[in-house]
C-alpha cells in the first residue's frame, strides 16, 4: 500500500508541477526528478534495456546534444536562456524520467491507473477552486502561477498545479485516455467499471472548466474508445438511454445554481466561449491564422535563439505553434531535425510492440504541437514515453501475453 501511494505522489507531481510562492524555483517535478534520479543511481539493481531500444535512443541523445550545443552558442549572440532551459527540463522529464519509471512500475496497468486517479485527484481540487471562492484564494495565496490569464478571469479553472489553460487541460486528457485505455483492454469488475466511469465525468467536467484543446481531445478519446468496441444491441440501448438522459439536464441552469456566490460570474460567456472551440472558423483558428509567421532569412535558417520577447516576456516569434516557435529559436534546420529524429524515435518504439495506442498517442502529439509548445511543456512527452517504455519493459520481463494475438496494444 505504501508503495502504491508513494507512485501516485510521484506521479502526481511529475503530471501536475506545483511552484510554490514561498519556495520560487524549487517545484515539485525538480523535487521529484532529484529523488529518483538519486535513488535510481544508488540502486542498480532493475531491468535492463534491449540493444536495439538503446540504438535509438542513443541517435536521438547525440542529436539532441548537438542541437542543445548549437542553443549555447545562440545564447551568446541571443542573451535568452529559454531554449536552452526549454531543451534541458525535456530532456530531465520527456527522456530520462521514462527511462527510470521502468524500474519502478510493474506494468502498463498499474501505470494508466495511476495516471488516472491522479488526474482525477486534480480534476476535484480544481473544481473545488473554481466553485468555493475559499479554495480559489487558498490556491491564489499558495501557488505561483504560470498563465496568460489572472485569477480575475472567472471562466478559465486554476488548480493545484501551476500551468493553466490548453497546458493544463491536455495533462487532464492524459487521465482521460488513461482511464479509457483501463476500461478497454484490462479485465474488471462491473462496480469497477461503473466507478472508473464515474472518475471519467468528474475528470471531463474539470476540463470543461480549463480549457478547450483537453476537452476536444477527450470527446474524440471517447468516440475511438465507443468505435473500437464491438457492442452488442443491448448495450447499443443502454448507451443511447444514458445519453439520451444526460443530454436532457439543463446544464445551463445548474452552473448558474453553482456559480451564484461568485461575484461577475456570466454564464453566457462561458457557454459562448466553449460553444466558439467547436465551430470550423473558432476564435482559436482565426487567431493562429491572423499570427505572423517569420519570413525566413540567414537568422531564422541558423536560428536567433530567442524564445523570449525583447522586454523579457511574450513571445519573440509572434506565433503560437510550437513549430514555428522552435523554427525561430533554433532555426529551421535544427527544428527540423529535431522534430523528425523525436517523431522517429518515438514511431520506432511503438512499431516495434505494434502498439496502436502509442501511435494514436504519437498523432496526438504531432497535431497538438500545431497549436502550441507542447513538447516543450514536458508533460506530455513525459506522460507519452512512459507508457510506450512501461508497456514495452513489462513485455520483456514477463514475456507473457495477457491478451489475444488479435490485440497487440496493451500490456
Amino acid at each position: 500500500m505504501k508503495s502504491k501511494i508513494l507512485k501516485f505522489l510521484v506521479i502526481f507531481f511529475l503530471l501536475f508541477d506545483v511552484n510554490f510562492k514561498q519556495l520560487p524555483g524549487f517545484t515539485t517535478s525538480r523535487v521529484i526528478f532529484s529523488g529518483l534520479m538519486l535513488h535510481f543511481l544508488l540502486n542498480k539493481s532493475g531491468p535492463k534495456f534491449s540493444l536495439s531500444l538503446n540504438k535509438n535512443l542513443v541517435r536521438f541523445s547525440l542529436i539532441l546534444g548537438i542541437i542543445f550545443i548549437i542553443a549555447i552558442l545562440q545564447y551568446v549572440f541571443s542573451s535568452d536562456i529559454t531554449q536552452m532551459g526549454r531543451l534541458t527540463y525535456f530532456t530531465m522529464y520527456g527522456i530520462i524520467t521514462p527511462f527510470i519509471l521502468i524500474k519502478y512500475f510493474k506494468s502498463r496497468k498499474e501505470f494508466v491507473l495511476i495516471v488516472g486517479f491522479a488526474s482525477l485527484t486534480q480534476a476535484i481540487l480544481t473544481l473545488c477552486s473554481y466553485f468555493i471562492p475559499i479554495f480559489k484564494d487558498f490556491f491564489n495565496d499558495l501557488i505561483l502561477y504560470n498563465s496568460n490569464f489572472g485569477e480575475e478571469n472567472l471562466m478559465r479553472a486554476r488548480g493545484f498545479v501551476s500551468v493553466a489553460g490548453a497546458t493544463f487541460s491536455v495533462i487532464q486528457f492524459c487521465g482521460v485516455a488513461s482511464f479509457l485505455i483501463y476500461l478497454r483492454y484490462y479485465s474488471k469488475s462491473n462496480i469497477t467499471t461503473l466507478l472508473i466511469w464515474c472518475a471519467l465525468i468528474v475528470i471531463i467536467i474539470s476540463i470543461l472548466f480549463i480549457g478547450r484543446t483537453g476537452l476536444f481531445l477527450s470527446l474524440v478519446a471517447l468516440l475511438l474508445y465507443i468505435i473500437s468496441n464491438k457492442i452488442s444491441i443491448k448495450k447499443a440501448i443502454i448507451w443511447a438511454i444514458v445519453f439520451f438522459s444526460f443530454f436532457q439536464l439543463n446544464f445551463l441552469t445548474l452552473l448558474e445554481k453553482f456559480t451564484t456566490n461568485i461575484d461577475g460570474y456570466n454564464t453566457e460567456l462561458f457557454v459562448a466561449w466553449i460553444d466558439s472551440g467547436f465551430r470550423i472558423n473558432n476564435d482559436l483558428v482565426e487567431g493562429l491564422s491572423e499570427m505572423p509567421i517569420p519570413k525566413l532569412s540567414y537568422s531564422t535558417i541558423i536560428g536567433t535563439g530567442l524564445v523570449k520577447g525583447p522586454n523579457g516576456e511574450g513571445n519573440a516569434s509572434g506565433h503560437d505553434t510550437g513549430y514555428i516557435q522552435s523554427y525561430y529559436s533554433m532555426g529551421l534546420i535544427f527544428a527540423i531535425i529535431f522534430y523528425l529524429s523525436y517523431y522517429l524515435l518515438l514511431i520506432s518504439l511503438v512499431k516495434k510492440s505494434r502498439d496502436f495506442v502509442g501511435f494514436i498517442l504519437v498523432l496526438v502529439l504531432v497535431l497538438i504541437e500545431s497549436k502550441e509548445f507542447f513538447i516543450f511543456s514536458y508533460t506530455y512527452p513525459f506522460f507519452l514515453l512512459s507508457f510506450i517504455l512501461i508497456g514495452q519493459n513489462f513485455n520483456k520481463i514477463t514475456n507473457i501475453n495477457k491478451f489475444n494475438n488479435n490485440s497487440p496494444i496493451i500490456n
